[in-house]
C-alpha cells in the first residue's frame, strides 16, 4: 500500500495517555478486525502511540524486564493499512532499540510486511528446536555495543 508519503518528521510518537485507552483499543480493531483487541494490552504493559497530522495511525505495546540481563519483549505493532511503508512502523520501533536491551517479538511466517519491516530495522530469526512450519517466528534485535 503506502500511496501516502509522509515524511518522518511528520510522525509523532508519544506514549498512550490513560485516558484513551477506549480508542486505542478502537484503532487496533481497525488494524487486526480479527483479533479481539480487548485482549492485546494486558495491564502492565507500555504502549506507545504513532499520529500524523493529529490522527491515531499505529501502536506499539511491549513490557520490558529489568535487570541487568533485562530485555523488551513486543506483544504487538500495527500500523493502519493506508499507512504502512510510510515509516511508522519504524519509528514506533526505534525508541526501543535505545534501551541498550535485546528486543523480541513474535510474528507470523505468512506477514510478509512485518517480515520485511523487521528485517530492514535488524532484527533475525531466533533459532528454536522443535519449532513446527506455519508457527510464529520469535525474532531479536540485540542491542548495538
Amino acid at each position: 500500500m503506502g500511496h501516502l508519503q509522509h515524511r518522518s518528521e511528520e510522525i509523532k510518537i508519544r506514549p498512550m495517555r490513560k485516558d484513551e485507552l477506549i480508542e486505542i483499543t478502537k484503532l487496533i480493531h481497525a488494524i487486526f478486525p480479527e483479533i479481539d483487541a480487548e485482549t492485546i494490552i494486558k495491564k502492565d504493559d507500555k504502549v506507545t502511540v504513532a499520529e500524523v497530522d493529529g490522527k491515531r495511525v499505529g501502536f506499539i505495546n511491549f513490557s520490558e524486564s529489568m535487570g541487568t540481563g533485562g530485555s523488551i519483549s513486543v506483544k504487538g505493532l500495527g500500523v493502519l493499512p493506508e499507512f504502512r511503508s510510510t515509516g511508522v512502523g519504524s519509528a514506533l520501533l526505534k525508541p526501543l532499540f535505545k534501551s541498550g536491551k535485546p528486543v523480541y517479538l513474535r510474528v507470523s511466517p505468512k506477514n510478509e510486511s512485518a517480515l520485511v519491516l523487521y528485517e530492514k530495522e535488524g532484527f533475525v530469526v531466533k533459532p528454536r528446536s522443535g519449532s513446527k512450519s506455519g508457527q510464529s517466528l520469535i525474532l531479536v534485535r540485540m542491542p548495538e555495543n
